[in-house]
């Protein structure tokens, strides 16, 4: 994300234990870009990304 995100969602910090924050700044120009960041990327990112995906798919978000 180039910009502060609007919304926001998750706490964030060295003892937060969960592995969830999102940011989200509304853009009706712009394709969906996804930026993520898992401590756990290496077993569940993959599968992460895809679950994002196709929730944006089922809610026919295509720009933001």
């Amino acid at each position: 994300m180039t910009a502060e995100p609007t919304f926001t969602s998750g706490r964030t910090g060295d003892k937060v234990r969960g592995d969830l924050w999102l940011g989200f700044t509304p853009d009706s120009t712009s394709p969906v870009a996804i930026d993520f960041e898992s401590r756990l990327a290496g077993m569940y990112g993959e599968q992460t990304l895809d679950l994002l995906g196709a929730l944006l798919a089922e809610a026919e978000v295509k720009t933001c």
